[in-house]
């Protein structure tokens, strides 16, 4: 019905977002960036119900808005999703990420769906992050701090 619903909801978020993709380890590594966020006294909107897909963002953004278009509390809170990497290009256009993090190095050799149409390398993915956006990459990862070590446009911080 209304398909820049994510965009529309997600620009409200005070904080931003947290992207969270790979093959493996979404789930334990939002739930470690939730914790912390929540520690730090930020309301945190996580998109644990299961759904990593863009129906998933969706819904963890529709239903933490009310009536009018507005997302509760003014959007003073901060979104830690879980995406799966084939939904990655079509997030990140939809939900410009503050923070985005790679966990498992498996993803940067697999393709990626773009708007259902073309295939894409993860790193031709991550090239459509906006420039502000910070990556967190293992650096005792080879592949993942080489990707780090490469990138232009966003910036990355590697971390042991």
């Amino acid at each position: 019905m209304y398909p820049d619903i994510v965009e529309h909801l997600a620009t409200q978020l005070e904080h931003g977002s947290v992207i969270v993709t790979g093959t493996n380890g979404k789930t334990t590594t939002s739930s470690f960036i939730a914790a912390i966020m929540s520690d730090v006294g930020l309301s945190v909107w996580h998109n644990r119900e299961g759904s990593n897909m863009m129906r998933g963002v969706a819904s963890s953004l529709v239903i933490r808005a009310l009536p009018n278009g507005k997302l509760r509390r003014d959007g003073r809170a901060i979104s830690i999703l879980e995406v799966d990497e084939a939904t990655l290009p079509q997030v990140v256009q939809a939900v410009p990420p503050v923070y985005w993090s790679l966990p498992i190095s498996s993803a940067i050799n697999s393709t990626v769906m773009v708007k259902s149409i073309a295939l894409l390398p993860m790193g031709a993915a991550i090239a459509l992050l906006p420039t502000d956006t910070t990556l967190v990459l293992n650096a005792d990862d080879p592949a993942i701090a080489r990707l780090g070590e490469t990138l232009q446009g966003a910036g990355a911080l590697l971390r042991d």
